[in-house]
């Protein structure tokens, strides 16, 4: 009996010992996974990738009206053809997240390709002689310019130690240089002007032309630098067993509560 006594606290001895020496395991892995990283190339060319997105929205704001009045657009259209890349920009978001849940790489390419189709349209309006062009090829390029894509690789290649620096570096100053040197660029452009043919390279048109050249140099960084696997969260979630599960479904008085209450907000922003 006294044998079995002393066998029993041994095995007990030894669970413990193998818990303990786990726990330290398991924080070291965890401490490994917030403390990861991605390449100093990788957040460059997702730095580039933001710089262009911004870049495209300002290049056009100093010949945007020009611009619309040399092709006999109505009063103000030029608010429309800036604005439009926004919109553009809000509707893709949805397509997004199901595109980076395939590969992140080929995300990166049709917002690329989006800025560029657009643009050219954007350019080409001269010669075609279409106002209504420069819409389109607003609305399409801002399809690319969503910032959406490269968050969301961010936040699955960056841990939580250095993801607010990172973020801050990559999206902070993209944004800034973006929105800073589009102006800056299209005024530097405003002396080139020459014709190929038929076709007119002046002021109003090189906006478009630059950003098509340049989206040709960021797709060649985003073959030779991004992965083309799919996100490793989008499809992927997992509720956390630390936070808890709502179980029950809120009553039926509380969800009408909750959506006329949200009704009356949105009503009171239309009609400010």
């Amino acid at each position: 009996m006294s044998g079995r006594v002393h066998l029993g606290a041994a095995r007990r001895r030894e669970r413990d010992a193998v818990s303990q020496a786990a726990e330290p395991a398991e924080d070291d892995a965890e401490d490994d996974y917030d403390d990861r990283t991605t390449t100093k190339k990788v957040l460059v060319v997702s730095f580039l990738q933001i710089f262009l997105a911004s870049f495209y929205y300002t290049i056009v704001l100093p010949t945007s009206r020009l611009y619309a009045e040399s092709l006999n657009a109505p009063k103000h259209f030029d608010g429309f053809m800036v604005g439009a890349a926004a919109v553009g920009s809000v509707f893709m978001n949805p397509v997004y997240r199901l595109m980076l849940a395939k590969s992140i790489a080929g995300t990166m390419h049709f917002q690329v390709a989006c800025l560029q189709v657009g643009s050219v349209l954007y350019s080409l309006a001269q010669v075609a002689g279409i106002y209504e062009l420069l819409i389109v090829g607003r609305l399409i390029g801002g399809m690319g310019a969503s910032l959406y894509p490269i968050f969301q690789f961010i936040a699955e290649e960056v841990g939580k130690k250095h993801r607010s620096r990172v973020l801050s570096n990559i999206s902070g100053l993209g944004k800034s240089f973006g929105f800073a040197l589009g102006p800056i660029f299209a005024a530097c452009l405003a002396y080139v002007d020459f014709n190929i043919g038929d076709l007119v390279v002046d002021k109003e048109t090189n906006p478009g032309w630059t950003v098509a050249i340049l989206c040709l140099f960021q797709t060649f960084l985003i073959v030779t630098t991004f992965p083309r696997r799919g996100s490793r969260l989008i499809g992927k979630e997992k509720v956390s067993p630390s936070l808890p599960v709502a179980t029950n479904p809120l009553p039926l008085r509380e969800k009408v509560l909750h959506w006329l209450t949200l009704a009356l907000c949105v009503m009171t922003i239309a009609i400010a």
